[in-house]
């Protein structure tokens, strides 16, 4: 991982390297996993220590929700829900292809 931040930092960077005509756009752009990829242990590293500290603190993370908004998260489900169900029946796809 370390290597892929130094590669980020340094002036070979993919990214920006081929603006001139060393690299094109899709090259580049299959570079992006590997520059990427450090920085997706920051989001994983809070989503790890945020229930530590809020079980330290006695601090609920998720605020109490109303049941105006539960309506609106049961609407929205049943939506997808519908939509899944529609495409399977304009598609011909029965239960039995879709399960395997």
């Amino acid at each position: 991982a370390l290597g892929s931040v130094e590669i980020f930092l340094s002036r070979h960077c993919p990214l920006w390297y081929g603006y001139g005509s060393r690299l094109k756009f899709l090259e580049r752009f299959a570079y992006v996993n590997t520059i990427v990829y450090p920085f997706t242990s920051i989001p994983l590293v809070v989503y790890c220590t945020l229930p530590a500290i809020c079980l330290l603190t006695g601090k609920f993370m998720i605020p109490t929700i109303s049941n105006f908004a539960s309506l609106w998260f049961l609407s929205l489900f049943l939506s997808i829900f519908a939509t899944g169900i529609l495409e399977m029946r304009w598609s011909g796809v029965g239960i039995e292809e879709w399960w395997r």
